[in-house]
């Protein structure tokens, strides 16, 4: 959900190390042919990313002549495999970023081709399609493909969805409290910015894990908030919540635990012990 330089691993590079990897000396030699094959389709990706067009790429644009399709998946296999020569590509991808750019929370484990591999063989081992990220946010990806501009999820290379906040959170008064956190767009955003970050929301169901993070981040602090609430009453929660929420808005502004401060700070049932 926040921009990332593009990998410094090339097209060219990805696919000579996997080639190297391949045992078949003649699969070797179509791959390499197949480079400026694939550094075009990857470019066309590029391209059509930049202006949020990935929607209307068509699969069957997306092949390499004399290289089958199975072959360039197995090609990405050679590079995930951890005994091969080929994976230190995909550790230099991977490494990148330890914290998944998808739901921002878990820690990267993985890559997931943003357009999957199975309908866009040609881009399987393009480093512009291979976005960290950990196991949970990739199994309910899976092989999606947006059909429409507003169904295109966050693309970790090419969206900058942190220019504003549009992440918030809001106090559940019940006991034990909970909290519900959900998407609301900056005035100043297109709609079809707000319509993207929505269903990223919804798709990965981020919900979900952030109420379960915040029960756990909630639990840890509630001793340091009852005995502010103790010394100082509700002010003194104020004081403390307010400094929470500082420090993790400077770290990131569209985070879970920084939406769940401000929501926080703005309940006076909370503040006066709803906590407890």
């Amino acid at each position: 959900m926040w921009p990332l330089p593009l990998p410094a691993t090339t097209v060219a590079r990805s696919l000579s190390a996997c080639a190297a990897a391949a045992r078949d000396p003649n699969l070797q030699l179509r791959v390499r042919a197949a480079v400026p094959i694939v550094e075009s389709a990857t470019n066309r990706y590029v391209a059509a990313a930049a202006v949020q067009g990935l929607h209307s790429e068509r699969s069957t644009d997306y092949h390499v002549t004399d290289v089958t399709d199975s072959e360039m998946r197995k090609l990405y296999d050679r590079m995930a495999r951890a005994t091969g020569s080929a994976h230190p590509i995909y550790l230099e991808i991977k490494g990148r970023n330890t914290r998944c750019p998808m739901c921002g929370t878990r820690a990267v484990s993985t890559l997931d081709h943003f357009l999957p591999q199975s309908d866009f063989p040609a881009l399987a081992v393009s480093p512009q399609n291979l976005i960290p990220a950990c196991s949970e946010c990739n199994k309910k990806k899976l092989s999606y493909v947006a059909t429409s501009p507003d169904l295109t999820l966050s693309h970790a290379y090419f969206d900058n969805f942190d220019d504003a906040q549009w992440l918030w959170s809001e106090v559940v008064e019940v006991s034990p409290v909970t909290f519900r956190f959900y998407v609301s767009a900056p005035a100043h955003w297109s709609d079809l910015a707000s319509k993207r970050a929505k269903h990223h929301f919804d798709r990965l169901n981020l919900e979900e894990l952030y109420v379960s993070q915040a029960s756990q981040s909630l639990a840890s602090i509630r001793k340091l908030l009852s005995d502010s609430l103790a010394a100082s009453g509700p002010a003194g929660v104020l004081r403390q919540v307010e400094k929470l929420e500082g420090s993790c808005r400077h770290n990131r502004v569209n985070a879970w635990d920084t939406a769940m401060y401000g929501a926080m700070a703005g309940n006076a049932w909370f503040l006066s012990g709803g906590f407890v």
